[in-house]
């Protein structure tokens, strides 16, 4: 290769140059899974104590430690044994092609190229999160663990048993926020307030139905010569007064 070439053509000719070898890798592929098929036969017969304490790998590259037959009680409320390889049913696969850190990079570089073509901000938050996520480095395991973390709490990916338990704790002890405590009281009094109102209206309703039921009741005890009076007497008073002619 000729100097001052792009990184993205440097991994085109590098792709081309392992279709060269395809067969090769690809017998070694096969071999490594054969190897691996022992390698679970032989542990299935070996870790078996309760509590054994192995690492795991997370799809991310982060390794957490796990316990061999813990007890845990199911949903009918069974005792069952969590991470016994005795009998679980397990695939070996292999996959051939470019390396973790290979593949990390070409990460950063679509990642990088999406930003430049992206306007909304939460979306470039996003990608610059990825991007420093997936960079490799000396010393930078820091910055990685602190924008997992972030991308967590954005519920962009997804946690791990660990990280959730993390996440758990971390939401029970923080200091609530004031802003959102003010918020909380101010709509919680605006809901008493149209309670209130409403219980109001309803207590004027009902003195208003009990007030009608008296005036029943009482012209039900009056005779019908003086319900007239009455009646009569109501109307002269709503008649207005007419004042005496001066002569």
């Amino acid at each position: 290769m000729v100097s001052h070439l792009s990184g993205k053509t440097v991994e085109l000719i590098q792709q081309r140059l392992d279709m060269q070898t395809f067969i090769y890798m690809s017998n070694m592929g096969k071999a490594i899974k054969r190897c691996g098929e022992i390698w679970l036969g032989i542990a299935r017969d070996i870790f078996i104590e309760q509590g054994r304490k192995m690492k795991s790998i997370q799809a991310s590259g982060k390794m957490e430690p796990v316990e061999l037959m813990k007890p845990v009680v199911n949903e009918e409320g069974e005792i069952e044994y969590e991470n016994d390889m005795s009998c679980a049913e397990y695939d070996v696969q292999v996959l051939v092609g470019p390396s973790t850190a290979t593949k990390r990079q070409a990460t950063v570089r679509a990642v990088t190229d999406m930003m430049t073509i992206t306007q909304d901000p939460e979306m470039t938050q996003v990608l610059s999160s990825m991007a420093m996520l997936n960079m490799e480095g000396e010393g930078i395991n820091d910055v990685r663990d602190y924008f997992r973390k972030k991308l967590l709490k954005m519920g962009v990916i997804k946690p791990t048993d660990m990280e959730a338990q993390e996440l758990a704790a971390e939401a029970q002890n923080a200091r609530p926020d004031p802003q959102a405590q003010y918020l909380q009281a101010a709509s919680e009094q605006a809901i008493a307030q149209a309670a209130k109102a409403q219980a109001d209206s309803i207590l004027s309703v009902a003195k208003a139905e009990e007030t009608r039921a008296k005036t029943t009741e009482t012209l039900s005890k009056v005779s019908a010569a003086d319900q007239e009076r009455i009646f009569a007497l109501a109307d002269r008073l709503t008649q207005p007064i007419q004042a005496p002619k001066m002569q």
